[in-house]
Parts: structure tokens; C-alpha cells; sequence
């Protein structure tokens, strides 16, 4: 959020159990220059693997959210698939 990315945004959200609580989502302002309009993961992977800022690397943001994930028994397919497909390019 350092560099203007993204942008916290309050919502709504409606959980398994039907209760609705707010959230906070952080969208990416496309309009951006470090925006990249993609979601092949392949490529998303390959970017992963190699940013980091001053707050560290992607790959360990990933990492620590995956694990995070698992902690609370929320299996996200998507994140776990990125994950292992960073893990190709690094370890």
C-alpha cells in the first residue's frame, strides 16, 4: 500500500454461516504502474518469485498468508496453487 497499488476498501461480506460482517479488501488501482493486468498464474508466479520491498519479499508474503490460511482451516486453491508454483522458482 506503500506505493499506491492498492487501496483499502470497506464491505460487506457474508460468511458460510449467513452472518454478514465488514471486511477490508485492498484493490489494486489498475491505473498504476507497478499494475500488472494478468491472472495467469504462471506469470503471476514468475513475479512473485522475484519482487520484494522494503517489508520483504513476495514470496514470503505468500508463504506466511498460506500458512496463516491453514492455521484457521481455510483452504484457499488458488493461493496454495501459486504457492508451490513460486516454489519452482526459487527453492
Amino acid at each position: 500500500m506503500g506505493h499506491g497499488l492498492y487501496r483499502p476498501v470497506w464491505a460487506q461480506a457474508r460468511l458460510a454461516d449467513g452472518r454478514r460482517v465488514s471486511v477490508i479488501a485492498f484493490v489494486a488501482e489498475t491505473t498504476h504502474p507497478q499494475y500488472r493486468a494478468t491472472d495467469e498464474l504462471n506469470a503471476v508466479a514468475a513475479d512473485v518469485a522475484m519482487a520484494s520491498g522494503p517489508l520483504g519479499s513476495n514470496r514470503e508474503y505468500l508463504t506466511r498468508l498460506d500458512d496463516a490460511l491453514a492455521r484457521w482451516g481455510i483452504h484457499d486453491p488458488h493461493v496454495s496453487d501459486l504457492v508451490q508454483r513460486v516454489k519452482v522458482r526459487v527453492w
